[in-house]
């Protein structure tokens, strides 16, 4: 991640609740991406505003239970499902269980940024919309 110059402008920040085996890497890798994009990622527990966006850690035997979880969190933000791997199956079972949307971790990075590209334009369009902030 590069630092900010003194003349640019802060990044928006983007709340968000990861669930799931979301290890270190995985949140520092997310993290990068997210400030590659302009964005400051603010990692929020349950009892604080509505996230922006849920990121879900999800593998074969636990869909079901780890997108539970992300919903009962999300107060109708969007959920990414991160799948540990490219997998038809898997994608569409997470869909199936609530997912908006899904990422293979062993795809190019560039389809992880158009999948938050997509969330979070219409999360924050709504909240700017509705006037939050």
């Amino acid at each position: 991640m590069r630092p900010r110059s003194a003349g640019e402008p802060a990044a928006a920040a983007v709340r968000t609740v990861f669930v799931g085996g979301a290890d270190e890497p995985l949140r520092g890798l997310l993290g990068d991406v997210f400030a590659e994009m302009g964005f400051a990622l603010q990692r929020v527990p349950p009892w604080q505003p509505s996230p922006h966006l849920v990121l879900a850690a999800v593998h074969a035997r636990d869909v079901a239970r780890v997108l539970a979880a992300a919903h009962d969190l999300a107060g109708g933000a969007p959920i990414l499902a991160l799948l540990p791997f490219s997998d038809d199956r898997l994608a569409r079972r997470a869909l199936e269980a609530g997912a908006h949307a899904w990422y293979a971790l062993d795809t190019p990075l560039r389809f992880l940024r158009e999948e938050i590209a997509a969330l979070l334009a219409r999360e924050l369009v709504a909240e700017a919309t509705v006037g939050g902030g």
